[in-house]
């Protein structure tokens, strides 16, 4: 008795291909978002340890940073 195709066999060899809807992320932005990771965790400990809304502030500051440095090399339209 022959083994079941898979349906993604079956799919293949009726020539029927799929493509995902969601975009692949390039390596260099997944670098920008680990640096950017690595900036906020370091300010935060090092210099606004204690103080809540300093650190809030700067928190997006850094992330502004970040967004426009991935607008400016990164974001391809």
């Amino acid at each position: 008795m022959r083994k079941a195709e898979s349906h993604q066999e079956t799919l293949d060899s009726l020539g029927v291909r799929f493509e995902p809807k969601v975009p692949r992320v390039e390596r260099s932005v997944l670098v920008l978002a680990g640096a950017m990771v690595l900036v906020i965790v370091s300010v935060d400990v090092t210099l606004f340890r204690h103080d809540v809304w300093s650190r809030l502030l700067a928190n997006v500051g850094i992330v502004l940073v970040f967004g426009a440095i991935y607008l400016r090399f990164f974001h391809h339209h």
